[in-house]
């Protein structure tokens, strides 16, 4: 992501901190924004394995949502997840995303291709699991 991407209002990028003691655990973001078309696609990371499954990239993820479309205006928001991460796409699935592809060798990881496992949600997807704007 670049100066000119924020610039553009084409990507978003935020950290992550505890609530608790206000500690830098990762970053999320909002990334090929399309005022346009009214589409996104959310990226996260938790950097350390001690900080994962604490419900932060939950809470991280739905912020993201609830910038997206609430302040945004975005239609669709997608996120992908390396095929072989099951923990992800549980996540992704219970937070109301739907499995709608996957793209076949797209990444080049440890001396092999993986794919992503592509999902994506509405608004009125969202808006049915987590209320109006508010």
């Amino acid at each position: 992501m670049t100066e000119k991407e924020w610039g553009a209002g084409t990507a978003y990028r935020f950290e992550i901190h505890t609530l608790d003691d206000d500690r830098f655990i990762g970053i999320c973001g909002l990334d090929t924004v399309n005022h346009i078309h009214r589409s996104g696609e959310v990226g996260i990371l938790i950097g350390s394995l001690p900080d994962q499954n604490h419900g932060y990239g939950r809470d991280a993820i739905v912020t993201l949502l609830r910038f997206g479309f609430d302040t945004l205006g975005l239609h669709r928001i997608g996120i992908k997840a390396n095929a072989g991460n099951e923990r992800a796409a549980h996540l992704y699935a219970s937070l109301g995303f739907t499995e709608v592809g996957r793209e076949r060798d797209i990444c080049y990881m440890r001396g092999a291709f993986h794919d992503h496992v592509c999902f994506d949600m509405l608004e009125d997807e969202f808006r049915a699991r987590y209320g109006a704007r508010g």
